[in-house]
């Protein structure tokens, strides 16, 4: 086989593996930014928001109970008005958060939603009763609405907690085949730039 026709050869087989490889590369590349993409602007934000949720749900048990107490205790009624605009202060807070987690979703999530509001009013009316009902009441009236409230914040602990695991498992998921696509191109390159030089060298 005549030289130019050698290096015509090796020329058009390296320009089609070197084609290949950039192919996968860019491809590849997509992906990944496809996957962070994910992870930024959705898995990331929501778990944040959840974090807040949960956070002030149980700030807004506690709060309740704490307005309770300080009316038991005859409290001044400035300090006591500054706990029950703390307590206004955090159920607005929730309800925001609330809020900014569904414009956060997707459609087909619309029972979640439906669900966590529910749970929400649920932990809302506990709160109230116990502040309303506690006035004159007797220990035992006060501490059955105490524990309903905390079985109301229970619930929506938990329930979000199993969205958190299960937003976390996304996010591993998501990061586990960044990986992966990371290492299979890397191989690839090598297996191909290794290819590559064999043909060079044989023809």
């Amino acid at each position: 086989m005549k030289i130019i026709v050698k290096l015509f050869v090796t020329f058009f087989v390296l320009t089609i593996i070197t084609g290949i490889i950039g192919y996968v590369g860019i491809s590849s590349i997509n992906q990944i930014s496809d996957s962070f993409d994910i992870i930024a602007e959705e898995t990331a934000p929501e778990l944040i928001i959840l974090g807040d949720i949960s956070s002030l749900s149980h700030e807004l048990q506690l709060e309740a109970i704490s307005i309770v107490l300080l009316e038991s205790m005859f409290t001044d009624e400035n300090i006591l008005q500054e706990e029950y605009d703390e307590y206004e202060k955090i159920s607005v807070e929730l309800d925001e958060a609330i809020e900014n987690l569904e414009e956060h979703g997707h459609e087909e999530e619309e029972g979640f939603f439906e669900t966590m509001k529910e749970l929400e009013e649920d932990m809302h009316a506990a709160a109230s009763n116990l502040i309303k009902n506690s006035k004159g009441a007797d220990q035992q009236t006060i501490l059955a609405l105490k524990e309903e409230l905390e079985h109301a914040e229970h619930e929506m602990h938990d329930f979000l907690e199993d969205r958190i695991n299960q937003e976390i498992k996304e996010f591993e998921m998501q990061d586990a085949t960044s990986d992966k696509l990371s290492i299979d191109t890397i191989n690839f390159v090598l297996i191909a730039s290794g290819s590559a030089m064999i043909t060079a060298l044989v023809l």
